[in-house]
Parts: C-alpha cells; structure tokens; sequence
C-alpha cells in the first residue's frame, strides 16, 4: 500500500497523518524545499516541480487564473527548478541557469522591464546564464551566480531614483554564496537587502532606519552601496525580515539586528540593534526569516520561532515571543516562514503549517458561502478582521479578532461569536484595523483596542481592553470614525478633531509623530468623515472631497501633488460628492447622480475599472443608481437603489461574495449579500445589514470575523499538496 504523506487532491486528503490512507494516490511526493510569502506558499518538489497554495489575487501562484487555491497548484509552463523563493506577492525560480518570476510586478520586482502583472511564470532577460539562487522580497528581487556575481531589480533602497525595472549589477561585494531581500511592502518606505559573502562576511544595503544594515551606525543613514556587517562572527546563512536580519554560522550560531519592536532579535529586549546580537537558541541547521518573526530549525530538527504573533505566526494564541519559543511540530528538515504563517518539512516527509489561514494556506478550509449572524443591528461596522454592530438597544456587540483587545470584553479572546461591548447609550460605532471608538448620544467617545499610536487617546496602556472615555474633544461630537492608527470626530461645526499617528498628515494638520490629545484638524464644513489607514478623508457641505494623509498610490486624488500631504487637499474630478470611503491605500466616492468613483492604488483591479494601474485622479466605475460605497483594504462594494451589492477586487477568501475565490477587476454582482441594506467591509471579509436587522458575512473566518462557526486555531496543520 502505497503512503500519501501530504492532503492532496482527488480524495487523497489526510489531514494528519492518523488519517485513512487512500491508495488512488501516486507514490510519496519528496519535498525538497519550500518557501513562503504573504498568504501563500510554493513547494519544490525532489524532481524539481513546483507547487503552490494560497492566496492568488495577484497572480502569484502561477497557475493563470489569479484565484485562491487550498490545493497545490503547478506554475503552467514552468520547467524543472533548482530553487524556489515567494516573496509578499510574487515568486521566483531558477530553472536551467536561468530566473522566473510571476504575480505582483507594481515595483517591477518581477525585473521583465515593466509594470505588469504575471499570472503565469515569465523569464527574466538580461541576467547571465549561471544563475543559481534567487530570493524575492516585497517589492524587488534579487538573483547570485555560480561565480557570485549579485544582481538585484525592483524598488530599491526606498527611492524611486534608484529603482530598476531591469536586473543590476549590485558592486561593491565580494564573491557571494547567497542574498537575502526585504519583506518591505509599500512603495518607496523601509527596503533592504543583505548578501553573505563566499568568505563568511555579511554585506547589506539599502534602508537603515532600524539599523538593519548591521553596521554599527547609530545615525541609521541609508546607504545605497553594500556596506559590511560589523560582526566577529562568520556566517554561512543570512535571512532578511522587513527590517531586520539574521545570520547563522557553520556551528549553529544565530545573531540578529536591527529593528527588534516585536522581539524579532530573540535577545530579551524590544530595542533596535545596530550590529549583530547573539540569540539564545539551541544550535541551528537552518534559519528563516520574514517580516517581524525569525525561526530556527535546531541540528536535532525541533523547531523554535521568536518575534511577532499578532497572526498567531508562532504558532499559538497571545502576544509577541522576546525569546526563542519550540513550535509544536515532529522533527523538521526544512523550514519557511512568510509573512504571517510559517511550514515546516518533518523528517517523515509532512509539509506542516501554522499561523495566518487568511487564504487557506495552512489548513486548506475556504467556503465563499455568506453566513447569517443573529443580531438586531441598527448600523455595522467592519474593518481588519474585526465587525461590530450597533443594536436598537444603542448597544454594540462585537466578533471577530480580540489580539488588542478591540471587542472591549475585558480580553484578548477573538471571538466567533458577538459579545456585548458593555457600554450604553451608543449612538455610532467604527471598527478601525486594530481598535473600535463608538460616539456617545451625548456627545462623547469612547474608544477600546490597539494603543500605540495613542489612537485610544491616551499617553498609557498600549492597548485597552474595555472602553475608555475619550478626554479633550473640543466639540460635542455627532459622528466618529476609526482608521489604521488614528480617530477622528466631528460635530455641528464641521471641524473634525483627530488623535493618533499623526505622521504623514493622516489627522489633517502639519504635525508629526502621534498624539494622545485631540486636535482640531484642518478640515472644514465637514458633512461627512472617512478614515483609512494612514488617510483621512471628508465631503463637505459644498459636496467636495478633501483629503490628507499618506499619498504613496494616490490616494489623496491629485496627480499633481509630490507627496504626503498635511494640509488637506482638494480631490479633482469627484464631483458633487454625497458620500466617500477610504480604504487602505485608495478611496471611493459617490456623486449625486448615483455614478461611481475611485482613486489610489489598484494592485488587486480595486479601483474597477477593469486593470490594474493606479490613478492618481478619480476614476469612473461603470455603476450607476449607486447609494453606498466602501472600500476596504484590497477589495471595494457597492450597492445599488435596489439593493443590489457589487464588489471587485481581491477575492482571497471569497470576500467579494460572489461564490468564487478569482480576483474581479470590474465589478461582479455579490449573490450571496442579495438584499443589502448597508455595507461594512474589513481586510478580507465582507459584512452586510438586512432589512431584517440581521448581518450576513462571507469571507476569511480565521479570527471569527464572519460572527459564526469555530476561531481557526493557529496550530500547526498538514498542508494539501497534490500527489503526482
């Protein structure tokens, strides 16, 4: 009887291994490595083929179709690889001598000397014909030779005067044995990248902010040529987060530095490292590294991981690990780690997975089916994976994830399952991406959750379990709404005050840094308010939009603005406004004659107008009749007169509520949110109000979000690889 030691397709699914062996299925697969990005992973198996799971909104699964896939899919056309390597939304491989990439290209990290995305793997020109390694970041990418020769494309260094569409040649670096690229996300901010030299020594370049370049500068200046790590030690093994790197030596030595806010450095501490620290883990045979966790397989194959939890990536429930932490697993032989989930490949041949399940990537269960929460909602709100709704009884209730305490029960318990907030007398609720603020019938607000940026309003805590009235407003406040790290209210007046990160412009005046006591921002005659994550956005009494805020995609609506913008802004081409919604990193609005517009970045086909270039100016969508909009982090609704709900974008967990998981550049009618009467959109799930004061959800459940069924457990689980 033959083992299937992996969930596979075609009634081969074993979960674990304890499960019945299904003998249709082909001899063992032989992984030989893996590698994983942001809601997704790829498998290169013994004989060189690839597969890949997961999340697949921008092409980066290979397969053409731009979808999510709980089962392994193969690359269409990819030939036998030496090396596989999965950046945040695009992958490449080394095939033959030569480097593939496919999926997310905004930064042009897939190095084919454009913009566009792949959906299927395309070759990179101008690079020589020895290459053996490659490593794909965020946003560029980078490829070593047999002589170690370095060559690196994409964004680089956080400026766009140095950014490449075509591969480079990185100089100033000695022979090299491998390189390491950023898990840095947005276009021109923190980027980095580090090559090992053949001699041992360790060699990083780009941004150095946090100190992640490892050369002993307390000044953190930038620096766009390699320069060394200042370490006695002599590595054999390098790994790079989103600011932060690790290195391992020949003995099983692992030493970090740079940014260490999460305990990424595994020292104890929370403080930024100029130069490399050594970890106190059992001695390494391998070491991976992304975002703001680091993972260490020891010699006898346990495997430990230290850093950043807030996706449950280490493999448990609560907060961030200072110190190396054993992850529940058998004996590994390999390891990965992405951004928000982490596999490992056991001795017995078992690819397993925990953390993140956002887009199935580690246990494989996604169900597009809209769910019906039983609660007597007045308005909802959603945003990250959290939902709140304002009952009849002017009562919030609130599911979804708990990580900072923004469902103000007194705990960090994500709930699958509404649980009633505990404060009277609500007249409005927002869910931003971390924390909830609710606007009192009397005036005030009162805000619970994520803290650091002082979004809460208060210089304390950096998080707040249960609600706390919010001190210092200078208005009786009518409406409030919640963005990344920051809060907004306003009143009769029309002059918002805001609190938080007040960095880029985002509370609508030239400050910086965060603020726990409200400002009166420098918006005026305010009919309306919508925050998003790092821009604020009104329509005023004249119909107008203005906006403020970081304005890296566009989303501030003026192509002829540089940059940031402080001082709010006039949005041109969105005119007659009645009603706008800000999203991560684009906005909506709507006019009065019921047509559609957007603006801002479009990587997922967000903005639907059937592409997938941003707009720095509104864009018509080819809706009409339209009464609500909102836009969420990488997908947009909106509904009509009749009720009819609309959505686009990304599809990962079947957030657009179309029954599919494929990605939608144009609008698609939502079939299963059919009757709507309000929308309220969050990372990857989408929430609807009936007529019936019901809610109905659809989309990722992983933290309970869609206000039913069982909180996914972060534990570790076989992935769903096809047999061959």
């Amino acid at each position: 009887m033959r083992l299937c030691v992996l969930v596979v397709l075609a009634g081969c699914r074993i979960g674990f291994e304890e499960h019945p062996v299904d003998e249709s299925c082909s001899p063992v697969v032989d992984v030989a490595a893996i590698s994983s990005g942001r809601d997704f992973s790829c498998a290169l198996l013994a004989g060189g083929e690839v597969r890949c799971w997961g999340a697949g909104e921008a092409g980066q699964l290979g397969d053409g179709a731009r979808a999510t896939r709980v089962d392994a899919v193969a690359p269409t056309g990819l030939a036998a690889a030496t090396m596989i390597s999965a950046g945040v939304q695009h992958a490449c491989a080394v095939v033959d001598g030569s480097v593939w990439c496919w999926g997310r290209n905004d930064a042009s990290q897939l190095g084919l000397g454009d913009t566009g995305v792949r959906d299927v793997p395309a070759r990179v020109a101008m690079l020589p014909a020895d290459v053996v390694g490659v490593s794909a970041g965020g946003l560029h990418s980078c490829a070593w030779t047999a002589t170690g020769a370095l060559y690196c494309w994409g964004q680089s260094n956080g400026t766009s005067s140095s950014s490449s569409t075509n591969p480079m040649r990185v100089m100033g670096v000695p022979a090299i044995a491998k390189a390491a690229t950023s898990s840095a996300n947005a276009l021109f901010s923190a980027n980095h990248g580090c090559a090992l030299g053949t001699d041992g020594s360790a060699w990083c370049w780009g941004s150095n902010g946090a100190g992640q370049l490892g050369n002993d500068d307390a000044t953190m200046t930038t620096s766009e040529t390699p320069v060394r790590v200042v370490t006695s030690l002599s590595f054999v093994d390098i790994g790079v987060g989103y600011a932060h790197a690790c290195g391992r030596t020949a003995d099983g030595v692992v030493a970090c530095w740079g940014l260490g806010v999460d305990g990424e450095l595994g020292d104890g501490g929370v403080e930024n490292r100029f130069a490399p620290v050594i970890v106190a883990v059992s001695p390494s045979a391998e070491i991976a590294v992304n975002e703001e966790t680091t993972c260490s397989r020891a010699l006898d194959g346990a495997v430990t991981c230290w850093g950043d939890n807030d996706r449950e990536q280490l493999g448990r429930d609560g907060g961030d690990a200072l110190v190396p932490e054993q992850i529940a697993v058998p004996p590994a032989r390999a390891l990965s780690v992405g951004e928000a989930h982490a596999c490992a490949i056991a001795t017995d041949g078992v690819v397993r997975c925990w953390g993140s399940d956002r887009a199935g990537q580690r246990s494989g269960v996604l169900d597009a089916t809209a769910v019906t929460v039983d609660v007597d909602a007045t308005s909802i709100s959603a945003s990250g994976d959290t939902t709140c709704a304002l009952g009849s009884d002017d009562h919030v209730r609130c599911w979804g994830s708990n990580r900072s305490g923004q469902l103000g029960d007194g705990t960090r318990t994500s709930r699958s399952s509404r649980v009633d907030v505990g404060i009277a007398g609500v007249a409005n609720v927002a869910v931003g991406v971390n924390h909830v603020c609710a606007n009192l019938s009397d005036g005030r607000v009162a805000c619970w959750g994520d803290n650091e940026s002082y979004q809460v309003a208060f210089d304390g805590a950096a998080a707040y379990l249960a609600p706390q009235i919010v001190g210092g407003i200078g208005i009786s406040s009518t409406s409030v709404a919640a963005g990344g790290g920051h809060t907004c209210a306003f009143g009769a007046s029309g002059v918002p005050w805001c609190w938080g990160n007040a960095d880029e412009g985002t509370l609508g005046r030239s400050i910086a840094g965060s603020t726990s006591a409200p400002i009166a921002s420098m918006f005026a005659n305010a009919q309306s308010i919508t925050t998003g994550y790092n821009h604020t956005c009104i329509v005023t009494t004249q119909k107008q939009v203005w906006c403020s805020g970081r304005d890296n995609e566009g989303q501030i609506g003026r192509a002829d603005n540089p940059g940031d913008v402080y001082v709010p802004l006039q949005v041109t081409g969105a005119p007659n406004a009645v009603m706008v919604s800000a999203g991560a990193n684009h906005t909506c609005a709507i006019d009065g004659s019921g047509s559609g517009w957007c603006w801002g970045d479009n990587v997922f086909g967000k903005l639907g107008d059937g592409s997938d270039a941003r707009a720095e100016e509104p864009r018509a969508l080819a809706l009409t009749g339209l009464v609500e909009i909102a836009a969420g982090a990488a997908h947009t609704c909106a509904r009509d007169a009749a009720n009819t709900v609309w959505c686009w974008g990304a599809n990962t967990n079947g957030q657009l509520g179309e029954g599919t998981f494929a990605t939608r550049s144009l609008p698609t009618i939502a079939t299963e949110l059919a009757g709507a009467v309000q929308l309220a959109l969050g990372t990857s799930h989408t929430c609807v109000r009936m007529a019936d004061s019901t809610v109905r959800c659809v989309g990722a459940r992983s933290s309970g979000q869609t206000g039913t069924g069982a909180v996914t457990s972060p534990a570790p689980i076989a992935a769903r690889l096809t047999c061959p």
